[in-house]
């Protein structure tokens, strides 16, 4: 039996379906506060503001049928390859592996986070036009509107994700891998 995110990807390669959105670890903004389909969203296992009872009863309260709410994505590429716009938090994982998807993305930082590297880490990407930012305590009343805005700008999104490209390190591995046996010389 195929997972809802294996469906959504074969779907997406065969259809010109709606555009789907993949939510990392927004407590449920989006959920509650937009009735756009398909829209994938995964807040962490251990996550203090997100569990699968509260993602069931918020899309349940929405009553928009396409909501998919997870704890945990196993094939996160497949929900990558699924998503044409990726709503996020700002932490350096998540920014290097969303350079190396190449989607347009919205960044909300964490304020829970020491020296506010999160929002330091999305607004370099929006200083590149590769990203946009909505601040964490502006996400209740702008992340909607900054979405439709974006999703209703196809040229826009192919800026971003042009933009966004440019910045993958897609040897990051063998770089570090080269430093660490220099050391050891």
């Amino acid at each position: 039996k195929l997972s809802t995110i294996n469906r959504l990807y074969n779907e997406r390669k065969k259809t010109d379906m709606k555009k789907t959105i993949l939510t990392l670890a927004i407590s449920c903004t989006l959920l509650s506060a937009c009735a756009y389909k398909p829209i994938i969203d995964t807040a962490g296992k251990s996550s203090a503001n997100f569990n699968k009872d509260q993602a069931k009863e918020i899309t349940n309260k929405v009553g928009v049928a396409g909501i998919q709410a997870y704890t945990f994505i196993k094939d996160m590429d497949l929900a990558y390859a699924a998503a044409d716009v990726i709503v996020s938090r700002a932490g350096a994982i998540a920014i290097s592996e969303l350079c190396c998807v190449g989607k347009p993305i919205i960044l909300v930082p964490s304020t829970n986070v020491s020296e506010n590297h999160q929002y330091k880490n999305a607004q370099s990407l929006v200083n590149k036009n590769a990203a946009l930012l909505v601040k964490d305590r502006d996400a209740s009343r702008k992340l909607v509107l900054v979405l439709l805005e974006l999703l209703s700008d196809s040229s826009k999104q192919e800026k971003l994700s042009n933009n966004i490209k440019k910045l993958a390190v897609k040897d990051a591995a063998d770089r570090i891998a080269e430093i660490a046996l220099g050391l050891i010389k």
